[in-house]
């Protein structure tokens, strides 16, 4: 009895065929850079239809009548023309690289091909698919290519990447046939192959009057990497002279990293021991130092040591980063002891890396930093200790901050604020009491930054004190210190203000501790605006409870618009200003239309668009609509300049027509750029 079609292999063979895509996109090589920048995004989804179709023609089996037909498109191929016949022979050869009976019939075709008559593009293309599937056979037409320049490269391309003997013989065998760029082409090929049957052919090629190829040979011997050619890179190292200098001892050093590789560490150590102790210039010396370091580890501490003390600053620098790196507790007495012995950036260097290694027993190091001469070495000093440190530091940060500018002062508080050692809050609560004046101030500022809740009860009192800075400290710490059953001492402490400064931070630390706490204790705050009497303290009640924005205190905000008070009015504008939600819009808006002060009426009118730019539900035109009606009341140029900044928010065709009546008069500029972007960013 029949069922239904089994599509499952059918359906895997074309995933695994369409996954391969990307792959076959990589290998497409663009003949140059306008053309390819001139693919537009159609062209590429053309390119990708084309993949996709050929995968699927291919699915069952590679078909060499396809590829036959391909191939003679291809001979006439040029640049720019229509590329299905390229991808049909890539997904072609994909599919063979797996079939050893058909891949030596395609690499055979593929040597006919480049041996009959076809453009260069036609050529290159299949060179390129030779490099990934050559053998042997086709080395000899391949050969022929390499030393004729126009096809020299694409040659190369291909030899370079098939692994028979052959092609590097066919490389090696066209050193002398080759000149010019072409010849820089197959040394450079020779080197990717890293022949080691070239080193005899390269050596010569150094001393060459064309430097290109000099320097490519040089760089060959170093990718090449054997005995043969680290000894001729050290011989030429003893009388090359000007630019191709730097290139044979790069080359040297490669050469010593390839025997590393290959695990003659005891000929790379000589090798980079003698480099290190040579006047070589300091690049060459600091690649010869971490090879050290790599081969000897631990055992390399001394020599590192000795490099920190003894070498220039660049080869200093890194010496101090590798004896740093380096796990073993010697190496902290090793850097604590060349340390008086360098210049203040060195000292620095030092500390750093100390503290880059997380090592405790460096803290007594970094507080004798503290007194160093240089600035940069005391700043350095600090900030290890707020990583290194303790409580015990804790006084002497304080001291610091107090009594130095910038850098040491930021430095010394950052620290003081980063200590993460056990009590080191207990000794900030500790010293404040006792502490003088500036230091009681830095002190106070941790116990912010910390967020230290214990220090609440604390800085009340310090609010309080005869100190003015001690005072304003105070009132800012409370912020990030105070909790919800602080709330009625804070309240009092605003009855108590005296200035806007202090009413202001108190309000703050009202608003703070209110969000920190999800708005439990707003009670307090709407209760006192009823029950004082204090115009400034009912004004600050008013904007707390704004800010705040819970809804319990909306009605409160509107009522106060309609005191007979002009200050409490002008705080329930504020207020509701920084209502959190949209919904005292009208209330602004009515405002803006009716009352008798100016400069409400101007306040009101700021709060209105304010809150028309927060996130709704409205649509576009809704909001346009709403600006409009406040733009009826906008006097101002300026008020005006800010609603045409708003507009584009509101991208439409309202917005658009309302920017355009704007667009003639003192207006015009910032009309006609409102215009613009919402136009960009109509949907």
């Amino acid at each position: 009895m029949g069922g239904p079609t089994d599509n499952t292999d059918n359906t895997n063979q074309t995933a695994r065929d369409t996954s391969g895509l990307i792959r076959v996109i990589r290998v497409i090589r663009w003949p140059s850079r306008s053309v390819h920048m001139s693919r537009s995004i159609f062209g590429t989804v053309i390119l990708f239809s084309c993949l996709f179709t050929c995968a699927m023609a291919f699915q069952s089996q590679a078909n060499p009548a396809q590829l036959e037909e391909a191939l003679t498109k291809i001979a006439a191929y040029e640049y720019g023309q229509d590329f299905k016949p390229l991808a049909d022979v890539m997904v072609f050869v994909r599919e063979t690289k797996s079939n050893p009976e058909l891949l030596p019939k395609v690499e055979e075709r593929f040597v006919a091909f480049l041996n009959g008559k076809a453009t260069l593009a036609g050529r290159k293309f299949v060179c390129e698919q030779l490099s990934l599937i050559g053998t042997r056979s086709s080395v000899p037409v391949l050969a022929g290519l390499l030393i004729d320049p126009p096809t020299s490269d694409m040659a190369r391309y291909a030899l370079e990447r098939i692994s028979a003997p052959e092609a590097g013989d066919a490389l090696r065998g066209s050193l002398s046939k080759v000149e010019g760029k072409e010849r820089v082409g197959v040394i450079n090929s020779l080197g990717q192959r890293r022949d080691p049957q070239a080193v005899a052919l390269l050596v010569p090629l150094v001393t060459n009057p064309d430097q290109p190829t000099a320097v490519a040979a040089v760089n060959a011997l170093g990718r090449i990497g054997d005995t043969a050619s680290l000894k001729a890179l050290a011989e030429l190292r003893k009388s090359a002279t000007g630019p191709i200098r730097e290139s044979v001892l790069d080359a040297h050093l490669r050469c010593l990293d390839a025997q590393v590789a290959k695990g003659d560490q005891a000929q790379a150590l000589a090798g980079y021991r003698e480099l290190y102790s040579s006047t070589e210039p300091a690049i060459t010396r600091i690649g010869a130092l971490r090879g050290i370091a790599i081969l000897e580890g631990p055992k390399a501490s001394q020599t590192l040591a000795e490099a920190v003390e003894k070498s220039d600053e660049d080869v200093r620098a890194v010496a101090i980063g590798l004896l740093a790196a380096i796990p073993a507790p010697e190496v902290t007495g090793l850097l604590t002891g060349v340390y008086p012995k360098l210049p203040p950036r060195g000292r620095v260097q030092v500390l750093t890396a100390l503290v880059t290694r997380g090592d405790s027993a460096a803290a007594p190091l970094l507080v004798g930093a503290l007194k160093d001469e240089a600035v940069e070495v005391r700043v350095a000093g600090l900030e290890g200790i707020g990583k290194l440190g303790d409580s015990s530091h804790v006084l002497r940060l304080a001291e610091i901050a107090a009594n130095t500018q910038d850098p040491e002062r930021a430095a010394a508080r950052l620290s003081l604020y980063r200590l993460k050692a056990d009590g080191v809050d207990k000794v900030v609560l500790d010293k404040l009491n006792s502490a003088g004046a500036k230091v009681k101030v830095e002190l106070i500022r941790a116990t912010g930054e910390r967020r230290i809740d214990s220090a609440t009860d604390v800085l009340l009192t310090a609010a309080k004190d005869s100190n003015v800075d001690v005072r304003r400290e105070s009132r800012r710490a409370l912020r990030e210190t105070a909790q919800t059953q602080h709330l009625p001492a804070l309240l009092k402490l605003l009855d108590e203000a005296k200035t806007g400064s202090e009413r202001t931070d108190i309000e703050a630390a009202l608003v703070a501790t209110l969000k920190r706490y999800d708005m439990a204790g707003i009670q307090n705050v709407t209760s006192a605006v009823g029950a004082t009497n204090n115009v400034d303290t009912k004004a600050s009640l008013l904007i707390v409870t704004g800010r705040a924005g819970d809804p319990s205190g909306l009605s409160l905000l509107r009522a106060a618009l309609k005191d007979d008070e002009p200050a409490i009015q002008r705080a329930a504008i504020l207020g509701l200003t920084e209502w959190p939600t949209p919904e005292p819009l009208p209330d602004l808006l009515n405002t803006a239309k009716t009352s008798a002060v100016r400069s409400h009426q101007i306040l009101a009118l700021r709060g209105y668009f304010r809150l028309v730019g927060l996130r709704s539900q409205r649509s576009r035109a809704e909001s346009v609509q709403l600006i409009e009606e406040g733009l009826k009341l906008a006097q101002q140029d300026d008020e005006k300049k800010a609603v045409l900044s708003m507009l584009p928010r509101f991208a439409s065709p309202e917005a658009l027509k309302l920017a355009e009546s704007l667009k003639e008069g003192p207006l015009a500029e910032e009309a006609q750029l409102a215009i613009e972007r919402i136009k960009k960013s109509m949907p």
